[in-house]
Formats: C-alpha cells, sequence, structure tokens
C-alpha cells in the first residue's frame, strides 16, 4: 500500500515484502536476514520522523487512499466471514 514512487516509503516496502517471504519460506533459518532488515526499517524510520518525503497534502492523500484501502478490505472480510457463517449453518 505504500508507494514506489516515494524512495524512503518504496524501499520500506520492499524490505517488509522481503521480510515476510522469508520468513514464510525460509523460516528460522532467516533470521541473520530478518535482524539485518529490522536495522534498517529501522534507520527509515529514524529517517521519516525528521525527514519525511510527502508534504502535509501529501500525506493527507496518502491517508485518504491508504483509509479507503483498507475500508474495502474490511468489507470483503466482513463478507467473506458472513458467506463461512451460512455455509456452516
Amino acid at each position: 500500500m505504500l508507494p514506489d514512487d516515494v524512495p524512503l516509503l518504496g524501499e520500506s516496502k520492499k524490505l517488509i515484502r522481503k521480510k515476510q517471504d522469508l520468513f514464510v519460506h525460509t523460516g528460522e533459518a532467516a533470521l541473520p536476514e530478518i535482524k539485518k532488515i529490522n536495522v534498517r526499517l529501522r534507520e527509515l524510520l529514524k529517517k521519516s520522523k525528521t525527514d519525511f518525503p510527502l508534504s502535509d497534502g501529501q500525506t493527507a492523500e496518502l491517508r485518504a487512499n491508504l483509509r479507503e484501502i483498507v475500508l474495502k478490505i474490511g468489507a470483503v472480510e466482513k463478507e467473506a466471514v458472513n458467506l463461512l457463517q451460512r455455509a456452516i449453518l
């Protein structure tokens, strides 16, 4: 959900995906690499607190877009639960 065209956010997104992929497909053996990813993510977080790459307006727009995505996901999940409940009962 983070934009690729903003370097700090794009890098964060790629690292989070890589971390998840390593965890799912490699498991505990990936722990050293996951720790390195966590270090880099903390560095990016620290940088974002002093030098956030978006203006206030851009940040508000990003939050609004994220809100819409989360609401859509929630609606899909709610419908899935309803369908499962009907199938069980």
